[in-house]
């Protein structure tokens, strides 16, 4: 039988033990461990500068050791260690953010950590961020003291100006300021003040992005967010707008010559997106437009038929466009009738009708004689010349006379 002084002695050895555990777990840092499963661990001092910049900038104004936490809208501040492979090892803190410092424990021993500082608003928003690479932690050091500089994370704004007017559809280009620590920025374009509508939601490397095309005559509101190597995700730009210019289309070419025998050819439409419609004026009884309307960039076949009269042309619209055709004109015939006449001997007056191909075909008439005269000598198209003849006092008589180069014989 075990005595009771034995028994407390017992009880009060497990409670000390289980104290000690306890003591050796607690702390405000998450542990973890090496993939090796080596459990050799150290402590880290870290001391974070604060900047009031995005990015490194020559004389920029340090913060020291302390944020003017309200201001910079953060709550609290942690520090994750990385290893050289982007693995997560242990975190530090929450800290106050007043503190800029701070003591990470149970750090797995290695090469080349990567201390990443990340500044948070009551979010979770990362509003700044700062890191280092390369520290070296040694099994049971605890004095080591790293310095990281924290950096504005999130992007300054830059084109277009917040409530940019007839932005050019085919050539939308967001832009903002370099962020120190960014490994690609998350762009965010909706049709909503509160993004309930996003249209983008895409990330890039650069600090430059081309829009794919957007609809004409319509609002748009834009913001960026940083993200570092280890995914970190910043806290939102602000938050801008423009508006789409409406929709501009080119055609090519502006005018075409057609010659008589008539032609079909195409005319191009250049538009600034895909979404941009068109429409071509109707056709006529001498040409044909196909297709008659579209959207985006596209071709309109244009088919003249030949011509058989005067010099013509006419302008047409095609996607809001003028374009001009001219056909030049058919060849000039003539014919004339009668060809012949007879008259008496006491004279007489008579027509000779024209016809001729078109009205821009000119014609003359031989000239008169003493005995018959022609009215008039010359003309342009279709028309009549009078032919008037005296009376004959003597033997019969005749003449072969040229009318729109067409010979006209007169017997009296």
């Amino acid at each position: 039988m075990i005595g009771w002084p034995k028994l407390r002695g017992f009880c009060l050895s497990l409670i000390l033990l289980t104290l000690t555990l306890l003591s050796s777990s607690c702390g405000d840092d998450q542990q973890g461990r090496l993939s090796d499963g080596s459990d050799e661990t150290a402590s880290a001092n870290l001391t974070i500068r604060w900047y009031d910049t995005s990015v490194v900038k020559d004389l920029a104004p340090i913060r020291a050791a302390s944020l003017d936490c309200q201001a910079g809208g953060v709550e609290q501040v942690v520090c994750e260690v990385y290893d050289a492979a982007g693995n997560w090892l242990v975190t530090g803190g929450p800290w106050a953010c007043e503190a800029g410092s701070g003591r990470i424990e149970r750090i797995p021993v290695g090469q080349d950590r990567i201390f990443v500082v990340l500044a948070e608003d009551d979010l979770g928003n990362i509003r700044y961020q700062g890191e280092t690479t390369g520290v070296s932690i040694e099994a049971g050091q605890n004095t080591q003291t790293v310095v990281i500089d924290a950096y504005l994370f999130i992007p300054t704004l830059s084109v277009p100006e917040n409530a940019a007017q007839d932005v050019d559809l085919g050539a939308v280009s967001l832009e903002w300021e370099l962020v120190e620590n960014a490994d690609e920025y998350l762009v965010q374009v909706a049709k909503d003040v509160d993004f309930e509508t996003i249209v983008i939601n895409e990330t890039t490397p650069a600090t430059v992005y081309a829009a794919p095309p957007l609809a004409p005559l319509t609002e748009y509101f834009w913001k960026i967010r940083t993200v570092d190597m280890q995914a970190n995700t910043g806290a939102d730009s602000e938050v801008r707008s423009f508006v789409t210019s409406d929709c501009t289309n080119t055609i090519s070419p502006t005018s075409q010559l057609v010659d008589k025998n008539g032609d079909a050819y195409n005319v191009t439409v250049s538009a600034t997106q895909s979404g941009c419609e068109w429409s071509t004026s109707e056709s006529d009884s001498w040409f044909s437009l196909s297709p008659t309307s579209g959207s985006g960039s596209g071709t309109v076949r244009v088919t003249v038929l030949s011509n058989r009269g005067a010099v013509r042309s006419a302008t047409i619209t095609i996607a809001g466009q003028n374009h001009t055709i001219n056909q030049e004109e058919a060849p000039c015939t003539y014919t004339i009738s009668p060809t012949s006449q007879s008259v008496d001997k006491k004279g007489d007056a008579y027509n000779v009708t024209v016809s001729a191909t078109h009205s821009g075909c000119e014609w003359s008439t031989s000239e008169s004689d003493s005995w018959f005269s022609l009215s008039p000598t010359s003309g342009s198209g279709s028309g009549t010349v009078r032919v008037t003849v005296l009376a004959n006092r003597g033997a019969a008589r005749s003449a072969t006379i040229t009318i729109a180069g067409q010979n006209h014989t007169i017997n009296q």
